[in-house]
Formats: structure tokens, C-alpha cells, sequence
């Protein structure tokens, strides 16, 4: 994973700034872990000149390049993970410490500090 993307994500996860949530990237104000990673990439690639979180199939969810629950290729390959549209620790994906595990921002932050 490239080094300046990873600190960045690492950071914004315990920044306090994204609310987490479940299901979806993004769900109105609630973010999933790679949510954030895809929030960052709007902020530092997109620098908001377009807004492109778009509206999913779900009833709140929204989409990032017509992804709704995986990074799309685009964002796997600024962060350096290519190939990783859902990346797994110890065999386990992020969506699962996430959704499944309940998992907080903060020891997901430590789990991608530690293993990506």
C-alpha cells in the first residue's frame, strides 16, 4: 500500500471526523472503513470540483464510481492496493471488521497501520 495514502486513511479513521457505519461506502453521513478511503480520494484527487458520490440501488446508500460496498479500481490503485477492491487482514476483509465484527474506526485504523 503506498505509505502516504495509508497514513492519511489511518489518520482520517481516528480523526473523529466520519461517523462509521455499515452496509454501503457511505449512508448519508455514515461512512464504512474503505468509505473513508474513498472520501479521501474525493478531497485529494477529485479536490470537490465534482461531488462524485452518487446515489445507490439501497435507499440511503450512495455510490462512489458506481461502486457501492468495494473500492473501485480507481481508488485501489491510488492507494496502492491494486487488485484489493475489498483488502483483507489475516484472511478477513475490512467490510467483515467493519459490518460483522464491529470493529471501531480505531482498531481498524491499528489493523491497517499494522498489516498494509
Amino acid at each position: 500500500m503506498n505509505k502516504k495514502v495509508k497514513k492519511l486513511w489511518v489518520k482520517a479513521l481516528r480523526s473523529g471526523k466520519y461517523k462509521q457505519g455499515i452496509g454501503n461506502l457511505r449512508c448519508g453521513d455514515e461512512f464504512c472503513c474503505l468509505g473513508v478511503l474513498c472520501d479521501l480520494h474525493r478531497k485529494l484527487v477529485r479536490k470537490k470540483s465534482v461531488d462524485i458520490w452518487g446515489v445507490s440501488c439501497s435507499a440511503h446508500g450512495y455510490s462512489y464510481y458506481n461502486e457501492d460496498c468495494s473500492l473501485p479500481k480507481l481508488v485501489t490503485e491510488w492507494a496502492g492496493l491494486t487488485g484489493k477492491p475489498n483488502p483483507c487482514i489475516n484472511g478477513i476483509s475490512l467490510i467483515r471488521y467493519n459490518d460483522k465484527m464491529n470493529y471501531n474506526f480505531n482498531k481498524i485504523a491499528d489493523l491497517i497501520e499494522e498489516n498494509l
